[in-house]
């Protein structure tokens, strides 16, 4: 994961056409989306940031089930996944993560 500097968030819309063919995304507030992507299977989900010292991304798939978090930690990246796909998720989550950054607009 490639370390992150206090000046860069994650764009939620390309972090979800990173997951998969993005089939439905809806902005629900500026810190949460619903969406829809197609991989191996369809999955339907919600993202959602919690601002704050320290940045918390929570990533749940509602059907099938999974859950996961991106939270910064010393300008590293950590990202924790348990459900459906298991590791494969997990890794692609890390890989989307860091494809998704960009500079915060101040």
């Amino acid at each position: 994961m490639q370390p992150r500097g206090d000046d860069t968030i994650i764009d939620q819309k390309k972090f979800v056409e990173c997951l998969g063919k993005v089939v439905y995304v809806k902005e629900i507030s500026p810190l949460e989306i619903d969406f829809e992507i197609m991989g191996k299977i369809l999955l339907k989900g919600k993202m959602k940031i919690t601002p704050g010292i320290s940045e918390t991304i929570e990533i749940i798939f509602k059907s099938p089930y999974g859950r996961g978090t991106i939270m910064e930690c010393k300008n590293d990246v950590v990202v924790k996944y348990e459900g459906v796909m298991g590791n494969e998720m997990k890794r692609k989550i890390e890989e989307c993560a860091s494809l998704s950054l960009v500079k915060k607009v101040s």
